[in-house]
This record gives structure tokens, C-alpha cells and sequence, in this order.
């Protein structure tokens, strides 16, 4: 466009919609614009420029950012989905329908104003070909993942910011020192985010919570309860709910169920534990077969549909068990009181009867509504206590239920269950919430019984549903049987031909192509009692698919069933209370409309808790390092005999043997030779000396740094005659075996998979 000739308006705005699609996504200034079409700021058609602006803005056609910025507005046809950080550098957008098989690839100088997790709109830059996934960059932000980030204030150069504790939010939040407030440089803080339009500039925030020294046990849990939103506090009209419920169970509720109470039925739970949400008994029979009778608290009877307590318990999907307490799901009044199976109080249940044959096969089984009374609460080590013994209170039933336990663990293991047998770590804290004391807690054959007994519950009750008859003279189109189900998908094939070339390498072959549980099984069976069975129980389990909940059944891999949910801890997991309720409906005759109101409702549900299972177990796991780094900075300088438990280019993970705390080996501090590393075979190998490191590996480690901000723990190798000339922290009194905290770990059993 020459620069002194008569400009129309039409033309100007065609010319400026022209520039804007050609520098999409970048955001011009107006007089950016205006010298691209030749426009000075002194030109009589100046205004013109700016009236052009106005009037596309107006239309929708053309977005005004921060600072005046002008970009093109981007259709509703852009291709919508979740940002997710895959790895260093590598960003991901995973469309709402199609998911992961769908997801676009995304520069990490494409990601535009957009944070892990944030909801954007991409436009595709490079199609997909060769099998590889398209490619594009993020032209809108639709929606924040989150409002506010947790993080350590700090100065920079003339500056504050706040350096996030979530690694994949890979932006610092600028923060006007008049936004500080009474925060600390090196406090831990929770900034809520400002508006972010500009990706030519850092976002800002406002800092609206301290926590604490960084570092500091109390500040690092709270905050990690922040970055993974566990809500600390129930609403006050929830409290209230649960407050009104009377102590007693009405007479009429009683007359509805079958009265249990004169039954010999128990718990078993940790020392610690106070909701006790399953009994169990037995009956032997004549013939050699059993019935074994899993009660479980019938929490739908308190938590209704629509009610508060009910929006609250989907929004938090689960009770969050971290080093230094429990953060339920259900009020106190309801969670450790009304529906917990305490002993010698009635307790409404929800009971499954199953006749086992010698052999464990199910004979029949019943599922039914009842009231119960617990006659006694076992710990897991009184139970275990009775097993080994053979004496003390219901020892006949406890040693009939243990005896049926293994065989119906053989049957699993037949079909070809896959079981890891990985320690727990547990703490026990001082009065300050310190940890003193550290010790690794493997199960038990009374944690194995219960287990068994959830496992078996569980897979009834999916049964049960699945083998529903069609209603009788219900149409056709009709959705029969909605139902929740906990499913666990075949193992990735790229995960699974890493594993199978690492073992490879051990004597040990495992098929990549139609990979059954029992070669999974069998692999782990291999190398049982060998040094290399921790590394590749932990290789294994990382090669497994998550298992997570859904309304499509596609089956559980790693226990070999075809029909699995979650029924027997449902006050602290919500799709358990779920099943409770449509069991209910169901014996009642749901009728055709609520199914498809379930139909409807149940994907966004199944969603809604295994995303809330994932950020529980990634706090847990964040509070258990916070507890290792704050247990093991009293230790700097000691020496310790250890396990390799993985290899990296950057180094080598080391697990302390009499501790289960793992630490890290940079490569930089192996400095007795040159040491090279090899992926195919994950180890290290000295130039000089050959001397090589593979995972499973025994060494000798001494503590030469702790991260408190960072949860880190570095190490360095140690010869094992320097080692043995040392006293050992492990010959003092920092891991003896102790009883688990109010942590209560209780995740890893009652049918969790």
C-alpha cells in the first residue's frame, strides 16, 4: 500500500486481518501495524488504523492482549484439549475426544501463555506422517488448570519472584514488591496468578498465604497439600449434615436389612486406624467348603445423592493419607464414628456371602443389605499374632480364613495375578512432627488375608452386576447395566519392549506381543530372592499401565480379572460409595431412565476420581520424600551399605538397604575414573577400571548433601574397606522396627488395585 495514498476504512481492515493471520499467534502493537501497512503515527489515515482495530475487535474477528497487543481471534474449529508436559522440553496437547492417541506435539516455544494442565486451543502447524504425532502451537488459553502456585519467594536482580515447587509449571511468577505482603524471602507462599496475555513477558502474581520456612516439615507438607488442592476444611453446611444425623439407627431402617448381629464377625486394621470400613467371618461346612462373609459400612445409607456431603465427597474422591496425618473424605463425625465398624456398636452394612469349594471355586454368593455388630478389633499384628500362634481370640476363624486366603491367592496366581512385594516406608514423628524413625513394612500374612478377602469381594460385586439378565420387555435401545468399574489396561508396547530388552540381558526372556499376565508373573517369579529382584519389580511396575476407574469395562490385567470395581472401602474412596448406591437401585429395579441418567453421569465421575487418585498418591509419595530428606539431614557424613535402584545419564539412584531411603549418585562426583553410559543396559562403565554399575548392584554410599527445597538427597561411593572401617549409622538405633504413624498407609490394601 503506497504510503501517501487515500485509504478507505474496508481496505484498511482487510489489510490489517491480512497481517494479523500471517503473524498468528504473535500479538502486534497498532503501530507495529501501522508501519507494516505504511501508516506512520503522523499520517492523516492514522485513525483509521485504530477505528479498523476497534471495529474487528467489536466483531470477534480480532483479540486486544495486554499492553494493547492486537492478535487474530481464533475460530471455534481450533483443535481443543488438555497442555501437558511430557518430558524436558516437550509439551503435549491432548484433545478432548480421541485423548492421548490424539494429542498434538508442542514446542516448548510454542506453548504461548499456557501452564501444565491449562485447557488451549491449538492450531496444527505440521500434520502427522510417518507415524509420527502432528504438530502445532498454542494459539489460546480457554481456561486455567489452576489460579494459584505454591513456590519459595525469592530476589532476583532487582527483583522478587516466586520459583514454583510444581517442576512442569516452567515459568518463575513475578511479584511486585508492593504485592509481597508479610512474606519472607525463602518462605514458602501461595501466589494467585494474575492475568497472563503476554508471552513476551513473565506472569505475575500476588501473594495471598505464607506456609513456613522453606524447608521446614510443616511449610514443605502444607504446601504440597496446596499444589495438589487437598481441601484441609469441610464446608460448614457439610459439617452440619453429617452433625445431624442421630447416634442410633432408627428402628425402621433396622426392620428393612438382615440382622447380622448375632454373627462372629471382626476387624482387622492398623494400630492406628480408626475408620473401620470392612469385618469379615466364616463359616465352615461339612463338606470342606466355606462361606466367607465380607461386611462392608454402608456409607450410602448417610451420604444421599445431591446432598452436600455427597457434592463434597466427589470433589475430594478420596481420603489422602500423608507422613504426618489423614485428610479424609468424609467428616469425622461420619468417617470415625456412625459408619465405622467399631466393636460392640450396630453399624449398617453392606454384606457379601460367598461359598467357596475346597479348592476356591465360587460355589454361590449372595450380596444383601444388613446390620452388624463387630465383636472384636484386631491390628494387624494381634491377627498376625493369632496366625502364627494358633491361640487367642476367633483363632479357628482366623486360621480357616488364612487357609482359604492362600488358596484362593493360588487360584489368582494360576490365572496369572501379577504380585510386586515392595516395602512401605513409615515413619513414627516427634511432638513437632519430625521424623525420627524410619522402618520398612512389607506385608504380612494378615495384611495378605484381608486383602484376599476385598480382592474377592470386589471381583463378585462386578460380576454380579455383569451377569444382570435384560429386563423384560424393555426395548432394545436401553442401556442395561451402567456401572463404575476399576479397570488396568495391557502394559504400553514401548515400555514393554524397554523392560523386555533389560532383562534380556539377565537370561530372562519376556514376549512383547500379546503379553499375558502370567509372563508378567513369571518374570517376577524368575527373579525372586536374586539381587536383581527389587530393581526389576520397580522396572516392572513402571512398565505397567496405570489402573484407574471407568464405565467401559475393558477388564484388570494385573490381577487377571474380567470384571473388577471397587466396593469395599467406600469411606474413604468415592466410587465405592457409587456401587453402593446403584447395587441398591439395582435390587430395587432401576428403572430405564435412571440408567441412562447413570449412562450419562458415570464417565465424568470415573474421570473426576482417578484424577483425584493420582494427585492423592503424588502427595503421598511428595510427603514420604519430604520425611526421607528430613529424616536423613541429621545423617550427612554417614556411611551406609545400599542397593542400586536405577541409572540415569546424569547418575546413579542408590536405595540404603537398612533404611529404604533412596539418594542419588551424581555422575560429576564418580570421579575415580571415566565412566560412560550405557541406555541399552542402563549402567555405568569406567574407562580405565571397567568397572561397571547395573541396577541391583550392592554398594557402599556415604550422605554428602540434602536439598531440603528440592527433596534431594546426593550421595558418593565409597570403597567397602573405608566403608567397614566406619562406625554405621545402621548399627545405632535410627531404624528400629516400630509400629506405623498416624500416616496409616492404608492404600495398599482392601482391593486398592
Amino acid at each position: 500500500m503506497p504510503k501517501h495514498s487515500h485509504h478507505t476504512l474496508e481496505a484498511v481492515r482487510e489489510e490489517v486481518l491480512r497481517l494479523l493471520t500471517e503473524a498468528a499467534p504473535d500479538h502486534l502493537k497498532t503501530n507495529e501495524l501501522s508501519k507494516k501497512l505504511g501508516i506512520p503515527a503522523t499520517h492523516p489515515d492514522y485513525d483509521l488504523v485504530r477505528e479498523s482495530l476497534d471495529q474487528l475487535v467489536g466483531e470477534g474477528r480480532v483479540t486486544r492482549g495486554a499492553r494493547r497487543r492486537y492478535h487474530l481471534a481464533i475460530p471455534d474449529v481450533a483443535v481443543e484439549g488438555r497442555l501437558e508436559m511430557a518430558g524436558r522440553n516437550r509439551w503435549l496437547v491432548v484433545p478432548k475426544q480421541g485423548g492421548m492417541d490424539a494429542a498434538i506435539q508442542i514446542d516448548h516455544r510454542s506453548t504461548w501463555t499456557a501452564l501444565h494442565g491449562d485447557t488451549v486451543r491449538v492450531k496444527i502447524t505440521l500434520p502427522a506422517r510417518f507415524g509420527q504425532r502432528p504438530e502445532g502451537e498454542v494459539v489460546r488459553v480457554v481456561s486455567r488448570a489452576t489460579e494459584t502456585v505454591v513456590g519459595t519467594l525469592k530476589h532476583g536482580n532487582r527483583t522478587f519472584y516466586v520459583d514454583p515447587d510444581d517442576r512442569k509449571i516452567h515459568h518463575a511468577i513475578g511479584i511486585y514488591k508492593n504485592q509481597i505482603g508479610v512474606a519472607k524471602v525463602g518462605e514458602k507462599v501461595l501466589v494467585k496468578l494474575r492475568e497472563w496475555s503476554d508471552p513476551y513477558h513473565q506472569p505475575e502474581g500476588t501473594i495471598i498465604r505464607t506456609l513456613g520456612r522453606a524447608g521446614e516439615m510443616g511449610a514443605e507438607i502444607a504446601a504440597l497439600a496446596l499444589k495438589h488442592r487437598l481441601p484441609h476444611h469441610f464446608p460448614d453446611e457439610v459439617i452440619a449434615e453429617a452433625e445431624a444425623f442421630p447416634d442410633s439407627i432408627p428402628p425402621e431402617e433396622l426392620a428393612q436389612r438382615r440382622d447380622l448381629r448375632g454373627l462372629d464377625l471382626f476387624t482387622i486394621d492398623p494400630h492406628d486406624a480408626r475408620d473401620f470400613d470392612d469385618a469379615v467371618s466364616i463359616q465352615q461346612h461339612d463338606d470342606g467348603e466355606m462361606t466367607i462373609g465380607i461386611h462392608i459400612a454402608d456409607v450410602s445409607y448417610y451420604v444421599r445423592q445431591g446432598s452436600a456431603l455427597d457434592r463434597e465427597a466427589l470433589k475430594r474422591g478420596t481420603s489422602v493419607y500423608l507422613v504426618t496425618g489423614v485428610i479424609p473424605m468424609l467428616p469425622e463425625r461420619l468417617s470415625n464414628n456412625l459408619c465405622s465398624l467399631r466393636p460392640d456398636e450396630d453399624r449398617l452394612a453392606y454384606s457379601v456371602f460367598v461359598r467357596l469349594s475346597a479348592r476356591g471355586a465360587i460355589r454361590e454368593y449372595e450380596v444383601a443389605k444388613s446390620v452388624i455388630r463387630s465383636k472384636r478389633r484386631f491390628t494387624y499384628e494381634e491377627a498376625l499374632q493369632v496366625l502364627e500362634t494358633g491361640e487367642g481370640d476367633f483363632a479357628a476363624q482366623l486360621l480357616a480364613l488364612n487357609r482359604m486366603a492362600h488358596v484362593l491367592r493360588d487360584s489368582r496366581r494360576r490365572q496369572g495375578s501379577v504380585e510386586f512385594d515392595r516395602a512401605e516406608l513409615r515413619f513414627k514423628l516427634d511432638e513437632q512432627n519430625q521424623p525420627i524413625e524410619v522402618v520398612q513394612k512389607r506385608a504380612t500374612e494378615s495384611t495378605r488375608l484381608i486383602e484376599d478377602c476385598m480382592l474377592l469381594a470386589n471381583r463378585v460385586v462386578a460380576q454380579h452386576i455383569a451377569a444382570r439378565k435384560f429386563p423384560k420387555g424393555e426395548e432394545r435401545g436401553a442401556n442395561l447395566n451402567p456401572f463404575i468399574y476399576r479397570i488396568h489396561d495391557t502394559p504400553p508396547k514401548d515400555k514393554l519392549i524397554e523392560l523386555a530388552a533389560f532383562v534380556k540381558r539377565l537370561g530372562v526372556n519376556l514376549p512383547t506381543d500379546n503379553v499375558r499376565p502370567k509372563d508378567i508373573q513369571k518374570l517376577l517369579d524368575t527373579v525372586r530372592g536374586s539381587e536383581h529382584e527389587e530393581a526389576i519389580n520397580e522396572l516392572t511396575l513402571r512398565s505397567m499401565a496405570k489402573a484407574v476407574y471407568s464405565e467401559h469395562n475393558v477388564g484388570h490385567f494385573g490381577l487377571a480379572f474380567q470384571q473388577y470395581t471397587h466396593f469395599t472401602s467406600p469411606i474413604r474412596r468415592y466410587p465405592d460409595l457409587i456401587v453402593h448406591r446403584m447395587l441398591a437401585e439395582y435390587e430395587a429395579g432401576m428403572p430405564v431412565r435412571r440408567r441412562n441418567e447413570y449412562a450419562a453421569e458415570l464417565g465424568m465421575i470415573a474421570d473426576q476420581c482417578s484424577e483425584r487418585e493420582r494427585a492423592a498418591v503424588e502427595a503421598e509419595r511428595d510427603s514420604i520424600k519430604i520425611a526421607q530428606v528430613q529424616f536423613v539431614k541429621r545423617h550427612v557424613g554417614d556411611t551406609f551399605a545400599a542397593r542400586i535402584s536405577g541409572v540415569m545419564p546424569f547418575g546413579i539412584f542408590a536405595q540404603i538397604t537398612s533404611l529404604g531411603i533412596e539418594g542419588l549418585v551424581p555422575v560429576r562426583m564418580m570421579d575415580d575414573d571415566f565412566y560412560t553410559f550405557d541406555e541399552a543396559s542402563l549402567s555405568f562403565r569406567g574407562r580405565r577400571t571397567r568397572r561397571t554399575f547395573r541396577i541391583g548392584d550392592p554398594v557402599f554410599v556415604r550422605v554428602v548433601r540434602v536439598d531440603e527445597l528440592r527433596a534431594e538427597i546426593d550421595m558418593e561411593l565409597v570403597e567397602q574397606a573405608e566403608h567397614e572401617s566406619e562406625e554405621l549409622p545402621a548399627s545405632r538405633p535410627v531404624s528400629r522396627a516400630i509400629a506405623p504413624n498416624s500416616q496409616k498407609q492404608r492404600s495398599k490394601k482392601k482391593g486398592k488395585r
